[in-house]
C-alpha cells in the first residue's frame, strides 16, 4: 500500500508540473506582460503590451503613446517556433474587422498610425513575410516565465513576463531640495558637504547612494535601478548629510517611503528634513495689527521657492502676499472683499 501511495504521489506531481512547463513547442498558458520592445536594437520605452494564451487562442493589446489597439485569433504552433494565427492581411487601422464560425475565429481592433502599426504588428500576433499564406510570428520560451515574440524579419522583439509585469530594469529617481540646508548654514557643499539617501535598500548604511547637483541649483538627485522581485514593495528611507569630519545627519522621522512601479519612477522633490524655509511661516508679522490681521493659510510653489500667504483682515476681506524664503515680503493685495465675513481661509499655490 505504501508503494502505491508513492506511485500515486509521484504521478500527481508530474502531471502538476507538466501543466506549469509546457512542452517544447508551446506556449505556457496564461497572462503574459511586456517588459521590453525593441526595433533594429533600438528601445521602445513608450510601448505597453500583453497576451492572454489559451491552448488553441489568443488575445493581445498593445499601447503605444496614442495609439492602441487589441487582437484575440486562433492560432497553432509551427516547426516549434512559429505562431501561426487567422488575423487576416488587410487590416484597418482606425476599426475592427472580425470573423466568426461556431465559435469567433479572429478579431482585430486598431487605433493608429502606419508608422505605429509597422513598428507594432507582432506585439498582436500579426506577421505576413512574403509567400505566406496565414500571419505568423516567431516566438520563443526561455524556462517558463520569459517569452520572446519577433517579427517574421526578427527586426522587432517583444519580451514579455509570466503572471505579472515584471520589468529588468526599474529606475527611481530621488530628489531632494538642499537650499534652505545651504541658506542656514547647515549643508556646505563647498567644504566637502555631502547628501546621501539611504534606507531598506542599501540597509541604512554606506555612502553608495551619494546625490549629484542637478542642472538645478540647490537640487540634488539620484537615479537608482530597483530589481523585478521589488516591484510593488514598500521602501523606506531618508536622507542623509555627510560632513568631512565624519559627522552625519539624518532626516527625522518618519521616514519616506515609496512604494515601487514597474518601469520605476520619478520621485517628487522634497525639502530636507521637511524644513521648507529658514524661519518659520507663524513668525511673519502679516499686518500693522495683531487684532485685524489674522489666521494665515501659507502654500509653497517649489518651481519659483517662494510662498504665498492668504490672512483674514477684519472679518469681511481676505488678503494675500509674496514671501520669499528669506522672509521677504512682497505688497500685500486684496484676495476677497465682501459684505459677508471671511474667515480661516485656505490656499494651494499651483506650479507654473
Amino acid at each position: 500500500m505504501l508503494r502505491l501511495g508513492k506511485i500515486a504521489t509521484f504521478l500527481l506531481l508530474a502531471g502538476l508540473l507538466s501543466s506549469a512547463v509546457p512542452a517544447c513547442g508551446q506556449i505556457r498558458t496564461g497572462d503574459w506582460f511586456c517588459i521590453s520592445a525593441t526595433q533594429d536594437g533600438v528601445p521602445m520605452p513608450d510601448f505597453r503590451g500583453s497576451m492572454n494564451v489559451l491552448a488553441d487562442e489568443f488575445t493581445a493589446e498593445f499601447t503605444y503613446g496614442t495609439d492602441n489597439g487589441s487582437s484575440q485569433s486562433l492560432y497553432t504552433i509551427e516547426a516549434e517556433s512559429l505562431l501561426v494565427n487567422r488575423i487576416p492581411q488587410e487590416v484597418i487601422l482606425h476599426g475592427s474587422r472580425s470573423s466568426y464560425s461556431s465559435r469567433q475565429i479572429y478579431e482585430i481592433k486598431l487605433s493608429c498610425s502606419e508608422e505605429t502599426w509597422a513598428l507594432v504588428q507582432a506585439s498582436l500576433g500579426y506577421g505576413w513575410p512574403d509567400g505566406a499564406d496565414k500571419s505568423r510570428v516567431i516566438f520563443k520560451q526561455q524556462g517558463d516565465s520569459v517569452l520572446v515574440i519577433k517579427s517574421p524579419d526578427g527586426k522587432t522583439i517583444f519580451t514579455y513576463t509570466y503572471g505579472s509585469l515584471k520589468p529588468y530594469q526599474n529606475p527611481v529617481q530621488f530628489q531632494v531640495n538642499m537650499k534652505i540646508q545651504r541658506q542656514i548654514g547647515n549643508f556646505n557643499p563647498q567644504d566637502g558637504d555631502r547628501v546621501l539617501v539611504r534606507g531598506d535598500f542599501n540597509n541604512w548604511t554606506g555612502d553608495s547612494d551619494q546625490m549629484s547637483e542637478s542642472a538645478t541649483s540647490g537640487i540634488y538627485t539620484l537615479t537608482k535601478n530597483f530589481t523585478a522581485d521589488q516591484i510593488g514593495v514598500e521602501q523606506q528611507f531618508h536622507y542623509v548629510i555627510v560632513r568631512p569630519a565624519g559627522s552625519e545627519q539624518a532626516e527625522a522621522d518618519p521616514k519616506r517611503s515609496f512604494v515601487l512601479q514597474p518601469f520605476g519612477q520619478v520621485l517628487g522633490t522634497v525639502f530636507f528634513d521637511r524644513r521648507a524655509r529658514p524661519d518659520v511661516v507663524e513668525n511673519i508679522a502679516i499686518g500693522a495689527t495683531e487684532s485685524d490681521d489674522y489666521s494665515p493659510a501659507t502654500a509653497h510653489n517649489i518651481h519659483l521657492d517662494e510662498f504665498l500667504v492668504v490672512w483674514s483682515k477684519s472679518l469681511e476681506d481676505l488678503w494675500g502676499c509674496l514671501v520669499q524664503p528669506d522672509g521677504t515680503k512682497g505688497t500685500p493685495f486684496p484676495v476677497v472683499a465682501s459684505a459677508g465675513n471671511q474667515r480661516n481661509p485656505s490656499v494651494d499655490y499651483n506650479p507654473v
